[in-house]
């Protein structure tokens, strides 16, 4: 398992990368001239490189994990310089989506790697420390980039994703070994995994609830400070990164030890239709926000091991490319969220309202894994 935490160090990476930008929104917008709605595209154009380039350009690389890892961690590194760098809006843009190329191809090659360093029966927890890792990011990398922004500029976040990224980078090159997995199917062959009744449903599950959960994450320092009245959102931000970790460690126990992985997720769906829907109502009361970002920490970060384990049980056939494609529904349901919430914000809509909206969506992905997932699997 201690090779499987150096693995975890390119997801804290990542985690931060990912989540940091939300801190920094009103800060880039004063000082590169757009609005908090355009500055939420940083996330969107990351996230959706993030979705795409999985898929994509693992099916062209070579099939050795250690090359793609640290092929993968250079790329996402040099992103990150690049947005310390940019001196416009369109260079930051930019820079995002070179980040989000070596974040989407890192993140299903480590937790495919993860998964072959560990017997099949500690499988759960090895997926759960990949995803620690992101959410270690969190709770410890994000608010020492926002004290870092806070006292030298934005930029000086960005410095320390990619501080992270070069020790992350020679952690892999020292200690992990060269794994080799089957050649990855070319991308007809992934899109056609998505036609795969045994693997629709879940993604289509993990779609919805991740346009619902980082969607609105990425605003959510805006929208404390119009419910709440919090400026500097650092101290709630590590309470959602905590709740991230307690979600992603604790998971994949209760994963492993369940009968099914298909009793977990209604659990998951239903504590954060709870925790969104509380967020604007506990406005009033920071102990209330904090408790409500803590439970949708958790069940956002709990949410990605059962969808995985349920995706290599039910089609274990194709079980690598289902993984990858479950990750980059992760990430586009980030970016088709982000950039809904964007839209709805540039159009008018009360910034209020996202928390309860995002819980209306968490709702459907409900209905849909109680109606499409819980029953037979089906085999194609």
């Amino acid at each position: 398992m201690h090779k499987v935490l150096l693995l975890a160090l390119g997801t804290f990476a990542l985690g931060l990368d990912a989540f940091i930008v939300a801190g920094l929104i009103p800060d880039i917008s004063a000082q590169i001239g757009v609005t908090e709605a355009e500055a939420g595209q940083m996330v969107t154009v990351f996230t959706l490189s993030y979705a795409v380039s999985g898929p994509l350009l693992s099916s062209v690389l070579k099939s050795n994990t250690k090359t793609l890892l640290l092929s993968a961690m250079a790329v996402f590194t040099v992103g990150n310089v690049a947005s310390a760098l940019a001196d416009s809006f369109p260079l930051l843009l930019a820079a995002r989506v070179i980040a989000g190329i070596g974040a989407g191809l890192y993140s299903p090659t480590a937790a495919a790697t993860a998964a072959q360093m560990v017997p099949p029966q500690r499988r759960g927890r090895a997926l759960s420390l990949i995803l620690a890792g992101l959410s270690a990011g969190t709770v410890i990398g994000v608010p020492v980039g926002l004290v870092l922004a806070e006292h030298m500029g934005w930029r000086s976040a960005f410095w320390w994703v990619s501080a992270v990224g070069i020790l992350s980078t020679a952690a892999i090159a020292a200690f992990i070994p060269r794994l080799h997995i089957a050649a990855p199917p070319g991308f007809p062959a992934r899109l056609a995994t998505l036609t795969d009744r045994r693997v629709t449903p879940i993604v289509i599950v993990t779609l919805l609830f991740n346009i619902a959960s980082l969607g609105l994450y990425t605003y959510i320092a805006p929208i404390l400070q119009a419910t709440a009245g919090i400026t500097r959102p650092t101290a709630l931000l590590w309470v959602w990164g905590i709740g991230g970790i307690v979600g992603a460690i604790t998971i994949g126990f209760i994963v492993d030890r369940s009968a099914s992985a298909t009793r977990v997720m209604p659990f998951v769906l239903g504590l954060f239709i709870a925790a969104a829907a509380a967020v604007t109502p506990a406005g009033t009361s920071t102990v209330l926000v904090a408790m409500a970002l803590g439970c949708w920490g958790a069940a956002g970060f709990a949410s990605p091991p059962p969808q995985q384990h349920l995706l290599l049980e039910r089609a274990p056939d194709v079980g690598a490319i289902a993984v990858a494609v479950n990750g980059s529904a992760i990430y586009l349901g980030s970016a088709l969220g982000s950039a809904a919430a964007g839209a709805a914000l540039g159009a008018g809509m009360p910034i209020r309202y996202l928390p309860p909206l995002a819980a209306g969506i968490a709702g459907l992905a409900l209905l849909a894994y109680l109606t499409l997932v819980i029953r037979p699997p089906l085999r194609t």
